[in-house]
C-alpha cells in the first residue's frame, strides 16, 4: 500500500485486489452452497468472514503505507464489506469496525488528524471494534510518509 499517483489512479479504475477477492469468494460460495444446508452455509460464511477480518487486520499491522495507500485501503475495506454484506445478507459493520478504523487512521493527511478518531471512540477501548491509542500509534508508525512525532508528511511542515 505504498502507491505512486500513477498506481493510485490505475487502481481507482481497475482494482485487481477487489476483483480477485470477489471472484475467489464467489467461487468458494458456489462450491459450498449446494453441499451445505442453508443454516450450515450461513455459518460457514460467517466463519469465513470473521477469519478474513482477523487475518486482514494482522496483515495490515505488518504493512507499510503512504497516504494514497491508506486511501486505497479505506476504499478496499468499504467495498469488500459492502460486497460481503450483499453476498451474506448480513450487516457486517461490527465485524469490520476495527478495519474501518484502521483505514481511517491510515488515510489521514497528518498525524494530528487522528485526534478526531480517538475522540469519537467509546471510553471503553476494550470493547470489540475500538482501537487503542497504542494500536493507532502502531498504525501511524507504518505510514512511511509521516515523520515520527510530526503533524504532516515527511518533508513538509505542519
Amino acid at each position: 500500500y505504498v502507491l505512486t499517483d500513477e498506481e493510485f489512479n490505475d487502481m481507482q479504475s481497475d482494482n485487481l485486489f477487489q476483483q480477485r477477492f470477489m471472484l475467489k469468494f464467489r467461487g468458494l460460495a458456489q462450491q459450498l452452497s449446494p453441499r451445505l444446508t442453508p443454516g450450515n452455509f450461513a455459518a460457514a460464511l460467517d466463519l469465513a468472514i470473521s477469519s478474513l477480518a482477523q487475518d486482514w487486520e494482522r496483515a495490515i499491522r505488518q504493512s507499510k503505507f503512504n497516504m494514497l495507500g491508506g486511501i486505497m485501503f479505506e476504499k478496499d475495506v468499504r467495498e469488500i464489506q459492502r460486497y460481503l454484506e450483499q453476498e451474506s445478507g448480513s450487516l457486517l459493520r461490527p465485524r469490520f469496525a476495527r478495519l474501518v478504523q484502521m483505514a481511517d487512521v491510515l488515510a489521514v493527511e497528518s498525524a494530528a488528524d487522528v485526534r478526531h478518531i480517538l475522540d469519537a471512540q467509546p471510553v471503553d477501548v476494550s470493547a470489540r471494534g475500538a482501537l487503542s491509542e497504542k494500536d493507532i500509534q502502531g498504525l501511524l508508525a507504518n505510514r512511511i510518509d509521516l515523520a515520527a512525532g510530526s503533524d504532516g508528511p515527511k518533508g513538509t511542515t505542519g
